[in-house]
């Protein structure tokens, strides 16, 4: 007979049943043998496997977070609040690390999650943050000459763009997204305008900086919500469509 051996102490569960002397077994009260019986067989040998829990926690604020500050700091050289040129040098670094590589990681943990509106902005916003901090640097060291002016416009104006797309689904999750990202669409459209309309490009940071706050208050409402166990702060949850996605949650995406 086949043995199987217990691997939490050794002991050999099938020998337990082989070695039974049958006038002994015979003469037991058959209560004692079913309980005997109950009691290897609860052994974690005869158990069920159960995997390990894959749940990801909430990278939302995370991101939210890390899309704030640099936005706000990126803005603030636009509205002429701090303009010097160590300052935007300074904004270069945190760029690529908070603004980009943390937005990445969150989009990336957003895709995990099965959130795709998540997955898709902080992963873009990410790349953005990245490519700028890279190219700043770049120019700044005198490796590339810098772009024409109508080459940034185009830029901006291709990111106003995309984000005016974001902003369309936000209408199916939240009020304080939905300010986001229209905060944002402005912004992107009027910095667009470039050098030759210096107020519209100052009236883009403002926008900019707007855009900035709601994310920071997105961000610590889902954090204290997640804290706390309970809203506290509120975003005002949105649910224009009710049709549901075969195979998907009937709440809708949120960062």
């Amino acid at each position: 007979m086949a043995h199987r051996t217990n691997g939490s102490n050794g002991v050999d569960t099938a020998t337990r049943f082989d070695n039974v002397d049958p006038e002994k077994g015979a003469q037991e009260p058959l209560l004692g043998r079913i309980e005997k019986i109950e009691s290897i067989l609860s052994s974690p040998a005869y158990q069920p496997y159960r995997p390990h829990s894959t749940r990801v926690a909430n990278a939302g604020p995370l991101g939210l977070f890390a899309f704030g500050y640099t936005t706000a700091l990126l803005s603030c050289n636009y509205t002429k609040w701090t303009g010097s040129e160590g300052t935007t040098e300074f904004s270069y670094a945190f760029a690529l690390m908070f603004g980009g590589l943390v937005q990445l990681l969150a989009g990336m943990w957003g895709i995990w999650r099965n959130n795709t509106f998540a997955g898709t902005a902080f992963s873009s916003y990410g790349a953005f943050w990245l490519g700028y901090g890279i190219y700043g640097i770049l120019v700044s060291g005198k490796v590339l000459t810098g772009a024409e002016a109508e080459g940034e416009q185009a830029f901006l104006a291709l990111w106003a763009i995309f984000t005016f797309c974001l902003f369309l689904q936000t209408f199916n999750i939240n009020v304080a997204l939905l300010l986001l990202f229209w905060f944002l669409t402005l912004a992107f459209a009027l910095l667009s305008a470039g050098p030759n309309h210096p107020r519209v490009v100052k009236a883009g940071g403002y926008f900019g900086i707007a855009a900035a706050f709601m994310a920071f208050y997105t961000a610590l409402a889902e954090l204290t919500e997640e804290v706390y166990r309970r809203t506290i702060l509120p975003v005002f949850i949105l649910n224009v469509t009710t049709a549901q996605i075969p195979n998907q949650d009937a709440r809708p995406d949120t960062l």
